[in-house]
């Protein structure tokens, strides 16, 4: 069953900040939602590479090449082994897109670590986007097998049936209606739709949305009806929502 997820309505529900709860998992890979508050830090060291979307507020990330801060509507990329501390000056939301905890003595032997990949980035993914074609899928990164992923989707896709594991589409900004074999709803900014293995699918936005994907790296992900439909220019005078 396809479900949908009010992101902002289950942040307003946290009560600690820096304390994840899972929002969807599927293989190897998981999302979950934290805040984050101006009075507290938190230290983490991942064994491997997350990807932290602001939905809300700013964030500062401190790593091992100086402090980044990330704004809403921008991703930070940091790699495994790198230990890091997230802080706020503002009660923040954010979606961390991870590898999902693995029970390391499970066949009696801990995982072997591994080394550090590179320095902490940032993407500004509400204004890149803008910079792509229509359905012209910016990819920011892996986790857990997982690729994540950014467009401008505006007009109707093809049907699509999500890959082996599932298709989870975060609206960040705008209005995404979907169809399926059951009937038709929406997703709007701060939602998240969470589609089931082996279900089809049609995404559509009258006025354009900002959406973040991940599927299965590798995997093809929602593509235009029509082959114009992705050439329309995103500054024809329509806006998000």
């Amino acid at each position: 069953m396809i479900e949908k997820l009010d992101l902002a309505a289950l942040a307003e529900e946290i009560e600690q900040p820096y304390r994840p709860v899972r929002l969807a998992a599927a293989g190897g890979f998981e999302a979950a939602l934290f805040t984050c508050h101006d009075k507290h830090t938190w230290h983490r060291r991942e064994p491997k590479h997350q990807i932290l979307l602001v939905l809300e507020g700013v964030i500062t990330v401190d790593g091992p090449g100086g402090r980044q801060v990330v704004n809403e509507g921008e991703i930070a990329l940091i790699p495994g082994q790198v230990g890091h501390n997230l802080g706020a000056g503002m009660r923040s939301v954010v979606v961390v897109f991870h590898e999902a905890p693995t029970d390391i003595h499970a066949n009696g032997h801990p995982l072997p670590p591994d080394a550090p990949r590179g320095e902490i980035r940032k993407v500004n993914v509400a204004a890149d986007v803008h910079g792509q074609g229509l359905f012209s899928w910016l990819v920011l990164g892996t986790a857990g097998g997982c690729a994540v992923a950014a467009t401008r989707l505006w007009g109707r896709s093809e049907p699509y049936v999500s890959p082996t594991g599932s298709l989870v589409l975060l609206v960040y900004r705008g209005v995404v209606d979907y169809a399926t074999d059951t009937g038709t709803d929406d997703v709007a900014g701060s939602q998240m739709l969470v589609v089931p293995a082996d279900s089809a699918v049609t995404l559509s936005s009258e006025r354009g949305a900002t959406v973040v994907a991940v599927v299965r790296d590798g995997m093809a992900l929602p593509r235009p009806v029509a082959p114009d439909s992705a050439a329309r220019d995103a500054d024809s005078g329509k806006a998000d929502t």
